[in-house]
Order: C-alpha cells, then structure tokens, then sequence
C-alpha cells in the first residue's frame, strides 16, 4: 500500500502526473514513499455510509451529553463505532471537503479501549468548531475555549468557538498562530490530576502571550448543561 509520507494517508495520494496528497494538500518525492510508510498502527479513516443504520445505543450515548445527531458524527458498521469526523477544505472555490481525522467511541463496552482515533497525527492540525454565525445570543466571537476531547468541543461551540485537543497535549507550533487569532482564550480542562497539571502547563507557556481565563470546573465540560455552560463561560 502506498502512503503519504507526510499524513501517511492512502486514500488521498495521487500519482499519476503529480506526486500529491489530496488529503493533507502537499507534494512529496517517490523517494519518500518508503522511507516515510505509514506506520502498521495508525488506523485507517472511516467511510461515511448513507446506508449504515444508526443505532439506538448511538442516540442514547448522544442523549446523555445533551446532543442530538448532526453532520458531525455518523456510524462505522465497519468499526462498529460512533464517528466524530474533522474536514479539511479542499478547494475554496468550490467548498468540497476532505476528511483528516476521526474519533471514534465505542458504545457497546465490548472494548477496553472507548475511544480510536484515525487520521493524520493530532498534533499536526487544529481540531476546531466554530459557533453558528447565526447564533443570535449577541456574544463575542472572538473568543476561543480549549477543552481535552471532541464531545465538549461540539457542547461548548454552541457557546463559543472551541478547540479539541484529543487529549492533554499540543503541539506549540501548530496551536500558537491559531490563539492569536482570538481576543480571548479560555481553557476548560476536564476535572482530575491530568486536566490540571495540563492547565497549568499551557497557563506558565501562553500566559504571556495571550489573555487567557482559566476555567475550574466541579465536573468535565461535556457534563454540563447548556445553562450551566452559559453561565460558566459568560459570568
């Protein structure tokens, strides 16, 4: 199987003429190819199914985190989980989209792992959903909240516009332009000892840099409710 030696995408490659990933949008050379191989462990994107039929225990798993079924996520019947896929822009011309990453949950607890992720490398991209443009609350946009995983992005972007980071890492170089492009950041880590030595590890990193507002939740973000998410971001 060839692969991208930048993404490490399979589906994307193009070569035929040129030499380039529709997938991450860069060039390589042949010689790339095998030097840079996909690594065996990294999984491949889930395929979007119209006809894949969407299980009761999915919308019951959305229910408990006061979500409802959107473009946003789908159902693998291949990987048997509820996918949380993130597009890249391939053309702005013409608006068409590509898929670069995907987090997938198993719901059936059949799997010691709960969460999959397949895609390129987290730390090479900004898992970021922005709020409605026509959300009519009247708040700032040009505010950024940054939480650990997908399900309290999608919560908090009703609010505000929210970034994943898939965890309680980043990657500086990737992260940093992307914080300059708001007025505020707010950093909204999940609730034990790996949110809050994170939070206080890009708090000493950024603070300087950015204005940022630390958020000290009794619970993860995802848990809230609407109401209390409103009145813990805007207070």
């Amino acid at each position: 199987m060839i692969n991208c030696p930048n993404c490490g995408s399979s589906s994307g490659i193009d070569c035929h003429g040129r030499n380039f990933c529709h997938a991450c949008h860069k060039d390589f050379n042949n010689k790339d190819l095998i030097k840079k191989d996909r690594p065996q462990n990294r999984l491949e994107l889930p395929e979007w199914d119209p006809l894949a039929i969407f299980p009761k225990e999915a919308e019951n798993y959305l229910n408990t985190y006061h979500l409802i079924r959107t473009l946003d996520m789908f159902w693998s019947s291949v990987y048997n989980r509820l996918c949380f896929p993130y597009y890249a822009i391939k053309s702005q011309l013409q608006q068409t989209q590509t898929m670069i990453g995907c987090w997938m949950r198993d719901i059936t607890n059949q799997s010691s792992r709960k969460w999959l992720y397949a895609g390129m490398p987290k730390s090479e991209y900004n898992w970021v959903y922005h709020t409605d443009p026509e959300d009519d609350r009247g708040h700032e946009t040009a505010s950024l909240c940054i939480v650990e995983d997908c399900i309290s992005a999608l919560r908090v972007s009703k609010h505000m516009d929210c970034l994943s980071l898939g965890g309680t890492s980043w990657n500086t170089t990737i992260l940093y332009p992307l914080l300059k492009e708001y007025d505020d950041i707010y950093i909204f880590l999940d609730n034990d000892d790996a949110g809050h030595r994170a939070m206080q590890k890009f708090i000493k990193e950024f603070n300087l840099l950015i204005k940022i507002h630390r958020i000290r939740g009794l619970k993860d973000p995802k848990l809230y409710t609407d109401t209390e998410l409103e009145e813990t971001l805007f207070k």
